[in-house]
């Protein structure tokens, strides 16, 4: 049961290569870059999110708030663009490339994996999930988590006048709930 995280890490990993390779690359490039901007729109807004959910409790300061707004913002966002992607895809469906499409969306399957897995550590680390002493055991963990902040931030870096992961997290959570938690801030 050491590794637990990491078979929750390794299994979707590999199945989106499998997929990867299955859908080729182009249809990767546009899921990759649905799925970057999905955790940049997430995070950035998550703010403005939490201030509508907030208003559907009693109590406004609950600390999960910030983290269900990510979650709802973070699966419309990702439908939206999954739904682009569907449309490019079929529009493109009479290209093919042969092998190194297929080896090329392999590599960009685990690279979506990887973003994906990231960004549901980090809104599940506001409920303490995974348990820290399972975080510590596992060898992936310390590596996928960093690959949806590392998107995010390829994001701010062309982008004019946007803050960075840390500074946006810290700046949404400082009402809800102690940034201290989160494994990518202090890790």
């Amino acid at each position: 049961m050491e590794y637990i995280v990491d078979i929750f890490i390794g299994v979707p990993l590999l199945f989106l290569a499998y997929k990867g390779a299955v859908n080729g690359i182009v249809k990767e490039i546009l899921n990759i870059v649905g799925l970057v901007l999905a955790v940049y729109i997430t995070f950035n807004y998550m703010d403005i999110a939490a201030t509508y959910v907030a208003a559907l409790f009693e109590d406004g300061t609950q600390s999960f708030i910030p983290f269900l707004a990510g979650a709802l913002l973070f699966i419309i966002v990702l439908s939206i663009i999954s739904l682009i992607a569907y449309w490019t895809r079929e529009w493109l469906d009479a290209v093919k490339l042969g092998t190194v499409n297929r080896f090329l969306g392999s590599l960009f399957g685990m690279l979506k994996g990887a973003i994906l897995m990231s960004a549901i550590f980090l809104l599940l680390a506001g409920f303490q999930v995974p348990r820290e002493d399972l975080r510590e055991q596992s060898i992936l963990y310390p590596y996928v988590i960093q690959a949806a902040p590392v998107s995010y931030n390829v994001i701010t870096a062309v982008y004019p006048g946007a803050e960075n992961f840390t500074d946006t997290i810290r700046k949404t959570l400082e009402n809800y709930n102690p940034v201290d938690k989160l494994p990518v801030i202090n890790p």
